[in-house]
């Protein structure tokens, strides 16, 4: 016999671990959605644009650049646009293969789980997509796990204070992203400097006020006649325009106290219960917004205990980076002993980029079951796909029939084989020999939990 091997165990555990998933997710209300595996492929550059085009995997088709879907959430927001944004609450759950060309990867294809929570709003949704990733852990026998839970809106709200325009604040957003070791101050400003000229403090003042000075003497010199046959714009336009450039200067100041709020920031950490924002007086005047986002993150995670997870597999993680361009809300990450199992969050405005004439709440997870890190820790525990019954020369047939059949009911795969394998169990007679014990047909509830014994030992 062909021994099995570690891929052959990690395509069984994966197998094993969708159908629990999914009888977790139905258990909720979520029904199963389907996506052709060939679609337009600006369906997929929409939702992370340069992020993942080099990492499709595309054909032309009749003048149409068609890819091979990388996830499912894009085709389940346009399906669910198509049919009308103003549609009652939509539960969907997926599973299937999903394609990417990634040189770090074995395999171009990876198989992907998980759900769409479309058309709720609001603390409930989030927590029970959360509660969902901790409940299919649990289930998978995985005990060792931990949930983070950020806020995407909190982190964008509170760096606001510091007047960074738009490319600052993402370049500063993308670095925690890319991060894996603790974030500090100077790998902060190392990783702008690859991006813009960083000038001292000293430069930055001197900078700003020659520019505003050598723009007034040329606009005091310039006539309206002059200006509009230069650019065809008076002086005043010209005054106006400059100044609003003026105004989107980065000042080193201003930068330097983002970056160390967001070094400082990014290492908070906090277990249910803990006012963290005040204890690390992160915002120097009392500001509601922020007070009301890390209120809405304690009632979501106080929410997901009443479905049975643990509190103390919880934390408050506020600057939880995922995708910064896509998420808007919470978000949150299932661990186990530090690789990533799950994780998901809020998309409110993903659907506009879709073509939906307003947002469309929307709250999603997915679990990462290729990982064979943290695979490798679980396939032994998984248990067989099928039994097999052995048959002797001994073996009454139709009792192998009868033993099939009953155990099936309950149901078990069962397969009768005459071929002798370390996961068979032989038939002698009418009874059927496990861990050296024979049992008759009417005791088929002993040996099934003599099975599971087995199984979980």
């Amino acid at each position: 016999m062909v021994a099995i091997t570690d891929r052959a165990r990690e395509i069984l555990f994966i197998r094993h671990s969708v159908e629990i998933i999914e009888n977790v997710l139905a258990g909720f209300g979520y029904e199963r959605f389907d996506a052709p595996i060939l679609q337009p492929s600006e369906l997929f550059l929409t939702r992370a644009g340069d992020l993942i085009a080099d990492h499709l995997l595309t054909l032309d088709y009749r003048n149409q650049r068609l890819a091979l879907r990388p996830e499912f959430t894009s085709p389940a927001v346009a399906a669910y646009i198509r049919n009308g944004a103003d549609q009652p609450v939509i539960r969907w759950s997926f599973s299937g293969p999903v394609f990417e060309d990634r040189p770090s990867e074995d395999s171009l294809q990876t198989e992907s789980v998980g759900a769409e929570l479309l058309g709720m709003p609001g603390r409930f949704a989030e927590a029970e997509i959360i509660a969902l990733a901790g409940l299919a852990a649990e289930q998978l026998g995985i005990a060792g796990y931990e949930i983070a839970i950020g806020h995407v809106g909190l982190t964008r709200h509170l760096l606001a204070q510091f007047g960074l325009d738009a490319r600052a604040q993402r370049l500063l957003l993308n670095f925690l992203n890319h991060q894996t070791e603790p974030v500090t101050a100077e790998l902060l400003l190392n990783w702008l400097e690859k991006f813009v000229a960083l000038p001292t403090a000293q430069q930055a003042g001197e900078e700003a006020e020659d520019h505003q000075s050598r723009v007034l003497q040329a606009l005091m010199k310039t006539t309206d006649a002059d200006a509009m046959a230069i650019s065809g714009r008076t002086r005043d336009e010209i005054l106006e325009r400059l100044l609003r450039k003026q105004q989107r200067l980065v000042t080193y100041e201003r930068l330097s106290e983002a970056v160390n709020f967001l070094a400082n920031y990014a290492s908070l950490t906090a277990p249910l219960g803990e006012d963290w924002l005040e204890t690390a007086a992160l915002l120097p005047a009392p500001d509601e917004r922020a007070k009301a986002l890390v209120d809405e993150m304690h009632q979501v995670v106080s929410m997901v205990t009443a479905y049975g997870i643990d509190h103390q597999k919880l934390v408050i993680k506020p600057a939880l980076a995922r995708s910064w361009d896509y998420y808007s809300g919470i978000v949150f990450e299932l661990r186990v002993n530090g690789t990533l199992f799950a994780g998901g969050g809020r998309y409110d405005d993903f659907a506009e980029l879709l073509g939906s004439p307003r947002e469309v709440p929307a709250v999603g997870l997915a679990f990462y079951l290729n990982n064979t890190i943290l695979a490798k820790e679980l396939i032994e525990a998984a248990p067989p796909q099928t039994l097999k019954i052995q048959l002797t020369p001994t073996s009454d047939n139709s009792a192998a029939v009868l033993w099939a059949q009953k155990l099936r009911a309950l149901g078990l795969k069962i397969a009768v084989t005459e071929t002798a394998s370390p996961d068979s169990y032989l038939l002698q007679g009418d009874q059927l020999v496990v861990n050296s014990r024979a049992y008759r047909l009417d005791e088929i509830p002993t040996l099934v939990d003599a099975l599971k014994e087995k199984s979980a030992s």
